[in-house]
């Protein structure tokens, strides 16, 4: 526009005026837009990004994510069971979680699925059995950790106290005499 005016074209300044006043109301309506812009999750959970709120301004490609949405309603809990306890435990088993964030709470849930491989824990084989429990209240988050117990039904008290020591026995027996 400055420079059609110092051309002494006035009516290319109109016209570049016009053009510029309506790309200045385009860019203040695209701004109106944004701060009034909402975004919505198809599920009902807890943001789980830490510090969404400096992505402010960000541009985004297409399919990339803005934010995680965690569904807090129900948490699995990895649990490392012994691998000379996992031939007892099954799916369906009521479990109780002690979470060290929460002393004085206990969580009860059930098994789900116990892995079929077990993975090495502090140089010890272990199979995790994960638990599903309720979490209506948000209380349960990633990378807490605590205790369980799984119960696994009722046994005499003898089968109790000596399954382990017979269990070393027959190991034992076993490598020394290969029955």
């Amino acid at each position: 526009m400055n420079r059609a005016l110092a051309a002494s074209d006035g009516t290319e300044a109109g016209v570049d005026r016009v053009q510029a006043d309506y790309w200045k109301a385009e860019l203040g309506r695209a701004q109106r837009l944004m701060e009034t812009a909402l975004l919505r999750s198809p599920i009902d959970g807890v943001v789980a990004t830490p510090h969404v709120d400096t992505f402010a301004g960000r541009k985004l490609q297409q399919g990339e994510s803005f934010a995680e949405i965690v569904d807090a309603s129900e948490t699995v809990v990895d649990v490392a069971i012994d691998d000379v306890d996992a031939g007892l435990l099954k799916d369906g088993e009521k479990a109780v979680v002690k979470l060290n964030s929460y002393p004085a709470r206990t969580f009860h849930g059930e098994v789900v699925i116990v892995s079929p491989k077990a993975d090495l824990l502090h140089e010890t084989p272990v199979f995790y059995a994960r638990v599903r429990v309720p979490n209506s209240d948000g209380a349960i988050r990633a990378g807490m950790q605590g205790r369980s117990k799984v119960r696994v039904g009722w046994y005499p008290a003898s089968y109790v106290l000596l399954r382990r020591p017979a269990i070393w026995f027959y190991g034992k027996a076993w490598s020394w005499f290969g029955w």
